[in-house]
């Protein structure tokens, strides 16, 4: 165990630069330089991801210092600190679970971690060409004053926990038994009803006597009554139509596209109980009937007609077993190129005998998606809505085959794909999820448990990368 230890800070020192080692386990270290890579790489995601949002709620200004902007006023902690937690947090699931890894009999120095991280590599280097930088520029430009073998040395520690964490997910099975049992203490959040719902409004002028008021409640009332006399979706469709241009038919503002779009908003789907609400509870009455109408009053002019349009139920659709090879759009000139790419991949797949096996080891040779490469492209249980339109239009195609394969295209690249064949039910993929992520804290709570991990940061040395900009 120690002569890993010694390895690995050698190996770190062999970049021809100093590194603190700030956390450690017994067989594992982080370096200042290491941290300074995950830290920045929260930062460069969410700027990515979510940059007007963190602007636009927090203030957040990208172009300035991270030491100068608080993150929390009221306890003193900057972006800079937030970061830093981010970083010293998830270093501490990468030492632990690379402890349990080797202990599991995985290495640390397995050649495909090495494929992935060259690929990691190559992915910089290409994007940071492209706004006219050199490699190691790019990685000082995004990760602070770092290289390129601490970036490795960083990516392999996170390769060989990911390879544990999937290593024990591997090994989880459910049994049907087992999932119906947890949906059925967790039905409330996992049954979901659609419904139409519409609010009629009195209306009258501020000034109006009590009469007329009365008045404008009766109309009202009635209006909505007689959308909930609809007996099915069209038919609610059609009389709300009518109520609202009849409403409008003064206001020259509003088109009959305008109408259009607020009877298709009446429409709500999949939404699961919430037993403080009094239309929540009517909709999810185990004598509710499809098509169903009531009308709910406020008592305070507003008069909220209701119809059932699908009756509470778990999703019980198939979900699709897939796999993909990934050819990123940042490792080539153009769309073009990219697409050359992925159909030169489907060649050499065609080409090899068409089996699940080699797109399996194509997939670990060329795909840059880290999060399945090294399982073979796989993606299983894949819902409605998880993933890019594109990638689940071509899963859900109903004409769909075993075997399959194709190309996609999305704003990550080009996907070169393979379709498996249907998985679980929705509900049933929902359920093993939930049991996962149960197994999986666990697990990590016993790992931390295990393998205590030493931290010093007094000494941290990570750049402010926003200081200068």
């Amino acid at each position: 165990m120690v002569l890993a230890l010694i390895i690995i800070v050698l190996s770190c020192a062999s970049c021809g630069e100093e590194r603190n080692v700030v956390m450690y386990t017994e067989n594992f270290t982080v370096t200042d330089a290491m941290l300074s890579y995950y830290m920045y790489d929260y930062f460069n995601y969410l700027v990515s991801s979510y940059g007007y949002y963190f602007y636009y709620y927090y203030g957040f200004d990208y172009t300035a210092s991270l030491k100068e902007q608080y993150y929390d006023s009221s306890s003193g902690a900057t972006w800079y600190d937030y970061f830093l937690y981010l970083a010293t947090d998830s270093a501490t699931f990468y030492l632990t679970f690379c402890e349990a890894a080797i202990r599991a009999g995985l290495s640390y120095y397995d050649e495909k971690f090495d494929t992935l991280i060259d690929r990691e590599i190559e992915t910089l280097e290409s994007t940071g060409e492209s706004y006219g930088y050199s490699l190691d520029e790019y990685i000082k430009l995004c990760y602070g004053d770092i290289t390129e073998d601490d970036v490795r040395e960083a990516l392999r520690l996170f390769y060989l926990a990911q390879e544990y964490y999937n290593y024990f997910i591997d090994g989880l099975d459910y049994s049907d038994e087992e999932l119906e049992e947890c949906f059925a203490e967790n039905a409330d959040d996992y049954t979901y009803v659609s419904y139409k719902v519409f609010d009629v409004e009195a209306t009258y002028e501020d000034d109006a006597d009590d009469e007329t008021i009365d008045e404008a409640y009766a109309a009202a009332e009635a209006a909505a009554n007689a959308i909930a006399e609809a007996e099915n979706s069209d038919e609610f469709d059609t009389l709300l139509s009518e109520y609202l241009t009849e409403h409008y038919a003064d206001d020259d503002e509003m088109t009959d596209d305008d109408i259009s779009s607020l009877v298709t908003a009446a429409l709500i789907e999949d939404e699961t109980i919430d037993e403080d609400e009094d239309y929540s509870v009517w909709l999810f009455d185990d004598e509710r009937e499809l098509y169903d109408t009531t009308v709910i009053d406020d008592g305070e002019g507003t008069y909220t007609v209701y119809m059932v349009t699908s009756l509470a139920a778990r999703e019980t659709y198939f979900t699709k077993n897939v796999r993909h090879i990934l050819l990123s759009i940042e490792n080539y000139d153009d769309e073009d190129a990219c697409m050359e790419a992925a159909e030169a991949v489907l060649e050499e797949y065609i080409s090899g005998g068409a089996t699940e096996e080699l797109f399996i080891e194509l997939a670990a040779k060329y795909s840059y998606d880290t999060g399945s490469a090294d399982t073979g492209g796989l993606y299983e249980d894949v819902m409605l809505d998880e993933m890019v339109e594109e990638f689940e239009d071509w899963c859900y195609d109903e004409s769909r085959t075993a075997g399959e394969t194709g190309i996609v295209e999305s704003d990550y690249g080009c996907h070169v794909m393979y379709f498996i064949g249907d998985g679980r039910e929705a509900w049933a993929a929902q359920m093993y999820e939930l049991l996962v992520e149960e197994a999986y804290e666990a697990e990590y709570d016993r790992v931390l448990d295990a393998y205590e991990v030493t931290s010093d940061l007094t000494g941290v040395n990570i750049v402010d990368i926003n200081a200068d900009s």
